[in-house]
């Protein structure tokens, strides 16, 4: 049972029990569901690790509920993927970000 809680904002990232991975801004965490927005895939690709919309047909200004029974982890996102993640939902590159070659994602 997956106990922590998240803060309103928090950049996660999440392993489901189908095997994939996404990244994505809590709303609200709750005991046996979370709130979640803009969720995106992390996807691996000959030039290396992507992201991509989870769901292709999602509106992407709209929340969604995770329930937990379909959740291996969660755990709060590295500054490389949090900060990846902000500049694909936004467009926004975040002022602390520094470039590093050698933890690139391709989007």
């Amino acid at each position: 049972m997956i106990t922590k809680k998240y803060k309103n904002n928090d950049i996660v990232t999440i392993k489901l029990s189908s095997g994939e991975e996404i990244i994505t801004r809590v709303i609200e965490d709750n005991d046996n569901t979370m709130t979640i927005s803009k969720p995106i895939a992390l996807v691996v690709t000959p030039k290396g690790a992507a992201m991509t919309q989870f769901m292709m047909m999602q509106d992407m200004n709209t929340t969604n509920e995770l329930s937990k029974n379909h959740v291996v982890l969660i755990t709060m996102a590295n500054k490389t993927a949090s900060d990846q993640y902000i500049k694909t939902t936004t467009g926004i590159q975040p002022v602390s970000s520094m470039p590093d070659p050698a933890s690139k994602i391709v989007t």
